[in-house]
């Protein structure tokens, strides 16, 4: 059901991609500027939406973007609801008075998005399972929220669909990094 929600605003971009081969480099640099301020605003408009819930248990919620040339070719709404819902997580699952940072940084191929917390962190066991439908795992929430088990689900649902990775990093007892690598254009068709 994502996967087809999502094929048209993507459908939609990969014909702007096709109308600006044809286009001046000027217009086409001006497409690549608003599709870099296109992520970076996504990213820190997730944090914002995110900041009552932060203050209300005492988090630190901070974002972090590199400054030099970001292109991506990918759906903008997609990156946001795949972005609000690792910070959720991160939120959900962090002590009072820890931090949790947003990162946004190009990698070699493409666009890495992480999301680093101060939480349990994740055993080795829960890991196996993290992207799995309804496997909440077996940290607690820290405020009393509720985990169905299906945001992870649909985050690497969404990431798959948008021809990436969603990973997570983490060590019991040291926090999590939960990343997602996106490609800066998808494949050719």
């Amino acid at each position: 059901m994502v996967a087809h929600d999502l094929r048209n605003p993507l459908t939609g971009i990969l014909l702007g991609t096709d109308l600006l081969q044809t286009a001046d480099p000027v217009t086409e640099r001006n497409f690549y500027a608003d599709t870099l301020a296109q992520v970076r605003t996504t990213v820190r408009e997730a944090a914002s939406a995110f900041a009552e819930a932060a203050a209300r248990k005492q988090i630190r919620l901070g974002v972090e973007t590199e400054e030099h040339s970001l292109v991506l070719q990918s759906d903008a709404r997609a990156l946001r609801q795949i972005c609000d819902n690792l910070v959720s997580n991160a939120l959900k699952y962090s002590p009072a008075g820890a931090a949790v940072r947003i990162e946004l940084r190009r990698t070699g191929s493409g666009l890495r998005l992480q999301v680093r917390d101060e939480g349990p962190g994740i055993s080795a066991k829960d890991r196996a399972g993290l992207f799995q439908k309804f496997s909440p795992g077996s940290a607690k929430p820290t405020g009393g929220e509720k985990s169905t088990g299906l945001g992870l689900w649909i985050v690497h649902r969404m990431v798959e669909s948008l021809h990436g990775r969603v990973g997570c990093e983490s060590e019991l007892g040291h926090g999590a990094t939960f990343f997602v690598e996106l490609p800066l254009a998808p494949p050719a068709a």
